[in-house]
This record gives C-alpha cells, sequence and structure tokens, in this order.
C-alpha cells in the first residue's frame, strides 16, 4: 500500500506493506490525515524514524463501514498511575507507541489502530473528509480543561495568540463552551476563518485567560502582557528546544498562572477526544474555516511545501488517500 515515510528530512511516499491488526487492534482505512505543524518540525530536526509512517490526525472507517477517528496516544494497558488517572498522555510507554512517531500513522492507505482509541462518529458520516481535525481539536479541549476553561465555564474573556490551526481551533474549543474569544492572528487567511469562527479582534481590554499558541518568546510576553491580573497563561504551542523565556515583571507583579498542555486524555467527564469529536459535530464551520487545502497522497511532496508556507494562506492542509 501507498504511505508517507520522513527520508533523508523529507516526507516520501514508499510503497509498505498493508498493516496485519494485532491483539487488541483494528484496521482502518484511511479518508483524511491531517499535516500538523509537529511533523513539519520534527521533519526539520531530524526527529522521525524513516521506518515509521507518519500522521498523527487520522479519520476512517473500519471494516463495516462505520465513520470513526483514530486517537493516537492510548492507555498502556499496563495499569500504570498515569493511564489509570487518565493522564495516558503523561505516560513513557504510551507516549512511545504513538502513531506516526513511534508507530505507524495515518498517511496511509490503511493504519492498524489499538480498539481502545477508535472513537465512532455519529453525525458526520458524510463530513469523514474533514474528522482528522478532531485530534487537533482535542489538544485544545485538554489544554482548556486544565485551565478550568471547559464545559460550563460561561463567558471568561479568553484570547488566543496565534492563528494557525491549533490556535483556531482552541478558539473553536472556546466558543463552543460559551466563552468570549478574540484571536491575535498574523496573516489575513487566519484573521478571516477567525472570523468565521466567532472569534473577534483583540481589544485593548485585559483577558482571563490567553493561550499561547504561537510558540515564540514574542507570543509568550504579548501573552503575559494581555493577561489581567491573577489571569491564567495556557501554553499550547511546543517549543522544539527553544528555551521558554518568561517576562518576569508581567509573570511576577500579576501573579499569573502558568500551564502547559500536550496531547490529550481522560477527565472526569471523559476522554478529550471524544469531546472534541462533539464540537466538529456541532459546528461543521470549523472545517469550513480551517481546511484551506486537499492533497492525495501522490502529492505528499506539494502537500507539505504548501503546508509550511503560512503566509500564503494555508492553515490545515489534509491528505486523502482515497483521492488521486
Amino acid at each position: 500500500m501507498k504511505a508517507v515515510r520522513c527520508i533523508d528530512g523529507r516526507m516520501q511516499l514508499c510503497d509498505v506493506p498493508r498493516p496485519v491488526p494485532g491483539d487488541g487492534q483494528v484496521l482502518v482505512t484511511v479518508a483524511s490525515a491531517g499535516i500538523c505543524s509537529s511533523d513539519l518540525h520534527m521533519a526539520r530536526l531530524g526527529l522521525l524514524d524513516p521506518q515509521v509512517t507518519v500522521g498523527h490526525e487520522i479519520a476512517g472507517r473500519l471494516a463495516d463501514g462505520t465513520p470513526v477517528v483514530v486517537e493516537p496516544v492510548t492507555p498502556c494497558g499496563q495499569r500504570c498511575d498515569f493511564c489509570d488517572g487518565g493522564d495516558y498522555n503523561l505516560c513513557p510507554t504510551s507516549v512511545r507507541q504513538v502513531l506516526g512517531i513511534g508507530a505507524d500513522g495515518g498517511m496511509a492507505e490503511y493504519v492498524a489502530a489499538d480498539a481502545a482509541g477508535i472513537v465512532p462518529l455519529g453525525g458526520i458520516d458524510d463530513r469523514i473528509a474533514d474528522a482528522s481535525l478532531v485530534e487537533p481539536l482535542a489538544v485544545c479541549v485538554h489544554g482548556l480543561r486544565l485551565a478550568g476553561s471547559g464545559a460550563g465555564a460561561g463567558r471568561r474573556r479568553i484570547l488566543v495568540i496565534g492563528g494557525g490551526a491549533l490556535g483556531l481551533c482552541a478558539a473553536a474549543a472556546a466558543r463552543h463552551d460559551g466563552a468570549e474569544v478574540a484571536v491575535l492572528a498574523r496573516h489575513e487567511a487566519q484573521r478571516a476563518a477567525a472570523d468565521r469562527l466567532g472569534a473577534a479582534e483583540p481589544d485593548g481590554g485585559r483577558y482571563d485567560l490567553v493561550v499561547d499558541a504561537a510558540g515564540t518568546p514574542e507570543a509568550l510576553a504579548e501573552a503575559a502582557r494581555r493577561a489581567r491580573r491573577g489571569g491564567t497563561l495556557l501554553l499550547l504551542a511546543n517549543y522544539w528546544g527553544t528555551d521558554i523565556v518568561l517576562p518576569g515583571g508581567s509573570v511576577m507583579f500579576k501573579e499569573l498562572r502558568i500551564l502547559t498542555g500536550i496531547m490529550y486524555g481522560r477527565g472526569t467527564s471523559g476522554r478529550d477526544i471524544e469531546a472534541a469529536a462533539g464540537i466538529l459535530e456541532a459546528n461543521p464551520e470549523v472545517a469550513r474555516a480551517l481546511v484551506t487545502h486537499r492533497f492525495p497522497l501522490d502529492a505528499v511532496d506539494e502537500a507539505f511545501d504548501v503546508a509550511a508556507r503560512r503566509a500564503e494562506g494555508a492553515i490545515k492542509v489534509v491528505l486523502d488517500p482515497t483521492a488521486s
């Protein structure tokens, strides 16, 4: 079958054997696989194994046709404290097995996935090509849950710094929960997408929660400046080997609470990825606003080049293994 692997720092289409599901696994026919900024960074830094198929934003169908999303990180199954508590994103064993990084991922015609990581999709059967967005939405659901801004949080003022796919997913998740949301975006296409999601431009006031979805020292300094006294900074973007430098004056004198979020897990109300699927199901405009480009697997080289050119309008680039 066709699959995408990172060889010599470049994504290449390869012919590999069709996966055979092991114990506790199911075979998924992939319908969409999103290109994450993490894929771009890991390729640049040489962190991707050339023997592993990339792609952790995955949607597809089971053998009986059921539309599903694949959660690429699942509990280790060894009854560790992290996994038992719902924090399997912090389990060293689970992290090493993440699809697309430690095990074959979804930029392929088929993927073998743990049955425990399968999320059936209810009302978006006809939108399966958009459903790979559930994974980045889950990252944001998780972070907002940690920050106490999840379901039922009410009309808190939230600012998202960064108008890429992660930032816009954070805005969509916060809007879904009823918050007043603004997005500070760099590019015109990002601003237009934020408008479609109902996220305003930042005003001159201060915010209860500021989300850093850009991952730069400048973004973090701006986040601290925009936060209210006693507010919260939520760092969702990965810094990829760069030190996180906090603006001491704002952080200390405002007594800011600083949180980080990585991947997703399970809270008292259920799995973050299930909540994310509910957001996409409830709001088709999320996919319309975020998905800017679609490519077949055969065009993977062009797809990754486009994904890296955000100034030219790319937000979320999706690979469709069923297209030709």
